[in-house]
Formats: structure tokens, C-alpha cells, sequence
């Protein structure tokens, strides 16, 4: 193996990273190729011979000494990519929009904004300001050494025809950068220096805003609001606004030249610019209609250039006939259920709108919107639902297409071209059964006895091999599966034990269930799975019959019906017998006093008689 690709179908530079690498294996995907090296990790082709991926342990890699590469035909490329290297096996997934750059890319720390400038793309971090450099070997971010440290935000100037600049944004000044990375501090060169340190540190702040009316000027701040005016290579303070309480996070322009700054515990700030000297200042509260002084964000939206408000408790815009604050009714309607924490709201230039939030049920999340005939309709969703459960920061439009956003210390890049394959559903699978917590029952596998005598497999339960199982052994426990190789640690299960559960249980990630004391009778376990993009599998099932017990038996059934009639039999025999008894003691008795009357008149007619013969005796 020579390790090396012909000439005519791949980059030079990748020819010579692939020859250096020695290749080990090729595999074809569905509709590119993977190529495994000894020394450089896999490469991933497309039919054109250039690199989409290269993999190596800065992307996660474990090791890059590959051996062996496998992908599920079948899958048409839904499935993952399967990486066998000297310390184990990989799982390369490649069946979502996603790219992902991880610390091990180059930058470090919490990505706080992106921007591209001079055709470079930039982002801050609290660690400082870096650019991405790709070759056709590598994607590397290169750090601004001049600036290594916390940078809160970016922003693309341009104050006039011919001028472009890069500033970035740190808790204590804005640095700025022109197009041959040259980098200076802006209260360098402002020509109205003022003279106390404390409000130079103003000149730097969470975010930079520039006036819309007035290109040459930008907003920034920390403590206080300063307005600073570009002129011809210089700057000039042109405003100040002082006495404002705790820091600026969030600051934004409406189409009235208001700007609006959020207030950390105390709602939110309206100042209105058009006045440089005592510029008169608006506190709104809940008392104004937000539904919390905490947790506000400012946005601009894009279509009215008011101003949009990210709370608590979802989208709120400003009325400013009434000069109150009220519930948005458009980006709402496409927010889930529940209350939800607005963290970043962007419009990309296709005009969709991109919202991070979090969820009060479901934690962080993100979608896109789109602008239908019918309202604003989610258009994507479910794919984020693989990524951490962190905040999305901050999204950014990419130029040569695509989307940018940083989660934490990661930064992830969205292809909205992407249409995600799954060309065949997954099933769920019973695993294992065991009885009374010991003893195995089903190991996963169905067979189904051939032709010739021997067993083969077979995809579902025969009714033949439907165990029966005796009672005393009325303790089951279920295990279950699906395999499906994207956030297996996410995925969800439902059960259902026929005949026994009166519907199916709630979702759990829990993969078994134990069923203790069941009655005798035919039950049919039933498992289903969610996965990360809410889909759900096709059921897996497994039969079974628990035996009636001894004393239920057909035989012990009519053992009983037979007791039953033999004491019924001696109950009648002996309350025969004591009727019997009864009338015999009855008939003494009434012979016994019969007797007794014809005594006693037998002696009353004797009586009668002596008293007649007296009688007669005495009367002549």
C-alpha cells in the first residue's frame, strides 16, 4: 500500500496527507468515500475528491491508527459510520447538519460572538480573539495574540466607503482591528480623551451598537453609555450617560433613535440619543408590562427595526403610543409550551429567524421560523434536540452560507441544505426475560424449527414458542433495546403488559421492568422507543402464558364441585335425620298428653259418677 491517491482526482496537499498517512482501508458510503490511514485518521471524500471531514483526535478522535471502517448499507446512509483503531471503536455520526469545533480546534474557553471579517472568520471567547485557517487537510482557529484575553462581543464597522473594521469588545476598552490584522486600542485615538481612567473603561462593554441613521457613531459601555463618532481614523466621544445602575449586558437601536439597554435586576433603560446633553432616561419595569425586572434581553427585529424584547416569559415588543410594554404575538405562537427564557434571537439572510431559549419543561433549546401565508412556522427544530442541553449564545450568518452558533465552549456550524436520511424506520428489541430474577427465559433471538430438523431465525415470536410458565414463577422481568446509534444516552421507552397495564406507561429512559405477583392467564408485553428527534420505533412484543396454580386447575375445579356435592349431600342427610329425630320426640310428646287428658278424664267421669250416686242417695 502506497498510501497514495491518484493525482487528477485530489488536492495536492491532500495527496500528500494521505500519503503520509498510509492508507489502510477504503470505504464507499453513500455518497462519499471514507479512507482510513495508519498515522492521520479518516478522511472523509466526496465524489469530486475533496475532503468534507477529516478526522483525528483534535475532532474527538480516540486514536488514529485506523484499521477497519463499516457502515450499514442498508441504511442508504442514515446510520452512523462505525471507526476501528487500536484502542477500540469509534462512532462517527454523519447523518445530521451539524459541524462541530471543540477546544481541541484550537481556541479555548466560552465562545461569547462570531463575526467575519476580511473573509476570516472570527470569534471571542473569554479566553480572546480567534480566526479559522482551512486547508484542504485542516480547519485550525488561530489565536490574535495581542488580544488573549476576555473579549464580550464583535462587530463588522463600516463608517464610510472603503472602510471596514473589526472591533471587539472587552469589559474595560474596544480593541480595533483593520484588514491587516494591525490592532489598537480605541481610547488610544479618541481625540476628547477623558481624563479619569474609570470613564475610559467605559469605552469598552458587553456589546457595541451602531447607529443606523448615523454610520460613523457606535454605542458601547459597561457602567455608563458612551457614544463615540468615527472620524477619518480617529474617534470623538460624542455622548455620555451616567448614574445608570449595574452593568450593560444588552444594548439595541430602534427605528426612533432610541437606544435601549436591559438593566440586570431592575428592568430595563430607554435614552433617548437625539440629546447629548442631559439625555433624558426612561426606567419600564413590571409596572410597564414586563413580566419580570430580571432576565430581559434587547433585540431589534429586523422587519420594523422596533425594538424586541427577550424576558422571562417569552417575546415582548413596546407600544409607543401608550408607553407601555406588551406580549409579542407573532414569535410566541412558534415557542413551546410553558414558560420560556429568551437568550438569542437572530435573522439570517434568508430571512428565517433563529430563536435560543429555555424551556421551563424541557430546558435549552433552539428553532428556526419561517414566514409562511399562514403566520410564522417552525421549519427546524428536532435536530437540535441532539445537542447538549446548554444555552446557545449567540448565531451568526455565514457569508459563504450557513449558520454559526456557540454552545459554551463549543462552536457548531448548521447546514440548512442538509436533509436528514432515514430511509428505514427503527425497531425496538426485546432483549431478555428472566423469571423470579435468576433464571433466563428469552436471550433476544426468535427461532422456528426447518425442514431439515434444526432451528433458524426468525424476525418475530412463533406461536409455538410461546412459553408457559408455572406459577410459582410469576416474577418477570423485561429488558429492552433499540438500536439506534444517535444520542443513545436520550433515547426513551414506553411499555405496555397486555392484559394486564391499562395503557401504555409514560416515557422513561428506563431499559427494563419487573412485574412481580403476576395472575395466571396470556399476557403480551409490548415496547416501544423514542429517539432524540421525537420519532417513534416500530413495537417489539413477546407472548407468554402463566399457568393457573395447583388449586386452580381444571382437576382441582372438579375436585371441589365434587366436595362440594358430598357436603351438600351430609348437610341434607343430616338435617333429614334431625327432622326425623325431632318428629319422633314430637309424637312421644303427644302421646304422652294424650294419655294425660284421657287420665284425667277418666277420673273426671269417675268423679261425675260418685257425685251423681251421692245425690241420689240423698234426695228421695
Amino acid at each position: 500500500v502506497t498510501g497514495e491517491v491518484n493525482r487528477s482526482f485530489v488536492d495536492p496537499d491532500l495527496n500528500e496527507y494521505l500519503k503520509n498517512g498510509v492508507i489502510t482501508y477504503l470505504h464507499p458510503l453513500d455518497r462519499d468515500f471514507a479512507v482510513a490511514t495508519y498515522y492521520s485518521g479518516l478522511v472523509i471524500l466526496d465524489r469530486k475528491g475533496e475532503a468534507r471531514e477529516i478526522i483525528t483526535e483534535a475532532e474527538g478522535l480516540i486514536n488514529q491508527t485506523i484499521s477497519y471502517v463499516y457502515s450499514n448499507d442498508r441504511l442508504m446512509g442514515s446510520g452512523p459510520v462505525w471507526i476501528a483503531h487500536w484502542q477500540g471503536v469509534s462512532k462517527l455520526e454523519m447523518n445530521n447538519p451539524f459541524r462541530v469545533f471543540t477546544e481541541k480546534a484550537g481556541f479555548e474557553n466560552f465562545i461569547t460572538d462570531i463575526a467575519v471579517f476580511n473573509d476570516r472568520l472570527f470569534i471571542s471567547t473569554f479566553g480572546g480573539l480567534y480566526f479559522k485557517r482551512s486547508s484542504s487537510v485542516e480547519t485550525r482557529f488561530h489565536p490574535i495574540p495581542e488580544i488573549q484575553y476576555e473579549v464580550r462581543g464583535l462587530h463588522l464597522f463600516r463608517p464610510e466607503p472603503g472602510v471596514e473594521l473589526l472591533l471587539a469588545s472587552t469589559p474595560t476598552e474596544t480593541m480595533v482591528i483593520d484588514g491587516d490584522l494591525n490592532i489598537y486600542n480605541l481610547s488610544e485615538r479618541v481625540l476628547n480623551l477623558p481624563e479619569k481612567t474609570e470613564d475610559r473603561e467605559d469605552y469598552g462593554g458587553y456589546q457595541i451598537v451602531q447607529d443606523p441613521h448615523r454610520p460613523e457613531v457606535i454605542y458601547t459601555g459597561r457602567v455608563s453609555v458612551t457614544g463615540l463618532q468615527y472620524v477619518s481614523g480617529r474617534w470623538r466621544e460624542i455622548l455620555r450617560i451616567r448614574n445608570l445602575p449595574d452593568e450593560r449586558l444588552k444594548i439595541g437601536m430602534d427605528q426612533y433613535g432610541f437606544l435601549w439597554t436591559n438593566n440586570g435586576y431592575e428592568g430595563l433603560i430607554r435614552m433617548d440619543t437625539s440629546r447629548t446633553r442631559n439625555t433624558p432616561v426612561k426606567y419600564f419595569t413590571v409596572d410597564n408590562g414586563l413580566p419580570s425586572n430580571e432576565r430581559n434581553m434587547v433585540f431589534v427585529d429586523p422587519d420594523t427595526e422596533e425594538i424586541l424584547l427577550g424576558t422571562s416569559n417569552g417575546f415582548y415588543r413596546y407600544n409607543s403610543f401608550r408607553d407601555t410594554i406588551y406580549r409579542d404575538t407573532i414569535y410566541n405562537r412558534v415557542l413551546p409550551a410553558g414558560k420560556n427564557y429568551i437568550m438569542a434571537f437572530h435573522a439570517d439572510k434568508q430571512g428565517d429567524y433563529w430563536i435560543s431559549f429555555e424551556n421551563e419543561h424541557t430546558g435549552w433549546g433552539e428553532l428556526v421560523a419561517r414566514r409562511t401565508k399562514n403566520g410564522l412556522e417552525v421549519i427546524h427544530d428536532e435536530s437540535f434536540q441532539r445537542l447538549p442541553n446548554v444555552s446557545t449564545d449567540v448565531f451568526f450568518s455565514d457569508p459563504e452560507g450557513g449558520i454559526w452558533f456557540g454552545k459554551s465552549n463549543e462552536l457548531y456550524h448548521f447546514d440548512k441544505s442538509f436533509v436528514r436520511n432515514d430511509t428505514l424506520p427503527f425497531r425496538t428489541l426485546v432483549r431478555s426475560v428472566y423469571i423470579n430474577n435468576d433464571s433466563l427465559l428469552y436471550r433476544g433471538t426468535n427461532f422456528v424449527a426447518d425442514q431439515q430438523g434444526g432451528f433458524r431465525i426468525h424476525p418475530t415470536q412463533a406461536e409455538d414458542t410461546r412459553p408457559e410458565i408455572r406459577y410459582r414463577y410469576n416474577n418477570i422481568e423485561f429488558r429492552w433495546a433499540a438500536p439506534y446509534f444517535e444520542q443513545e444516552d436520550r433515547i426513551v421507552y414506553s411499555y405496555w403488559l397486555q392484559h394486564f397495564d391499562d395503557e401504555w406507561s409514560e416515557w422513561s429512559g428506563e431499559v427494563y421492568k419487573d412485574f412481580t405477583n403476576l395472575p395466571w392467564g396470556e399476557y403480551t408485553i409490548h415496547v416501544k422507543a423514542r429517539n432524540v428527534y421525537g420519532d417513534v420505533s416500530l413495537p417489539a412484543s413477546y407472548s407468554f402464558t402463566i399457568l393457573r396454580p395447583w388449586y386452580a386447575t381444571l382437576v382441582a375445579i372438579i375436585g371441589y364441585m365434587i366436595l362440594a356435592g358430598l357436603l351438600l349431600y351430609g348437610i341434607i342427610k343430616l338435617y333429614t335425620h334431625r327432622l326425623k329425630q325431632e318428629n319422633i320426640r314430637l309424637e312421644g310428646i303427644i302421646q304422652e298428653r294424650t294419655a294425660e287428658i284421657r287420665k284425667q278424664k277418666e277420673e273426671l267421669t269417675d268423679s261425675i259418677e260418685y257425685a251423681s250416686r251421692i245425690q241420689r242417695a240423698l234426695l228421695p
